[in-house]
């Protein structure tokens, strides 16, 4: 959605990343991507941009400061964000939000003249830690990683992100969430690539303890 209001400019609509960038720079430069990470986790991923905050990770974009323009003029001077008026059409009151609209991909109609596609390449090597993989089948190959969609944008193709121990709501992904405290052993625990076993006593200790999530496990 693009308002031009009194002649000023307004930032063009994005073309549409996949938002598989492997360093934050890369992925940050795309509006409509997002770098972003566990709590405490050092290992970042680029993700499609999601039109309000997610408890479970910490991202460099805030996507709440639509809401802070209180005018359509400065609303429409961010490119990200979309004037919803509410009143009568003659007075300047609204509603700023984030505009999802303008990071999906528009609607393909083939037209019998679209050249072949080019051949394939094969797959980049599996990564040994991070989740940066361009690929489904890549991303869940790796035991620490799981590949995600947004319901937000159903045309984005996915993007590669680190496996964690709590669901997200508005994702569909393509492994469960790690139920690491239903393992009752310890032996059980640490055969796990995510899981760790915490005793109840000194560290080290041996006997009656807990599975708790470690992600830190996936930096090895």
């Amino acid at each position: 959605i693009e308002v031009n209001i009194d002649g000023d400019d307004v930032p063009p609509a994005p073309t549409p990343g996949s938002c598989k960038a492997v360093n934050e720079t890369e992925c940050t430069d795309d509006s409509c991507c997002n770098w972003c990470m566990p709590p405490n986790s050092t290992l970042g991923f680029c993700m499609t941009m999601i039109p309000y905050p997610v408890p479970a990770f910490e991202c460099k974009k805030d996507v709440s400061s639509c809401k802070l323009h209180t005018t359509s003029k400065n609303c429409a001077k961010d490119g990200q964000c979309s004037w919803i008026p509410m009143g009568p059409p003659t007075a300047d009151l609204g509603l700023c939000v984030y505009d999802w609209d303008r990071c999906k991909a528009p609607s393909f109609v083939p037209s019998g003249d679209e050249p072949k596609p080019a051949p394939s390449k094969p797959p980049a090597p599996k990564p040994t830690m991070g989740c940066t993989a361009k690929t489904a089948d890549e991303c869940d190959g790796n035991s620490c990683c799981m590949w995600c969609g947004t319901m937000f944008n159903t045309t984005a193709p996915g993007f590669c992100m680190p496996i964690l121990d709590i669901p997200i709501p508005t994702m569909e992904c393509s492994k469960d969430t790690v139920q690491c405290p239903d393992m009752m052993t310890e032996a059980e625990c640490e055969s796990d690539d995510v899981c760790s076993w915490t005793p109840f006593g000194p560290p080290g200790a041996k006997g009656p303890g807990v599975c708790v999530f470690d992600w830190d496990k996936c930096k090895k």
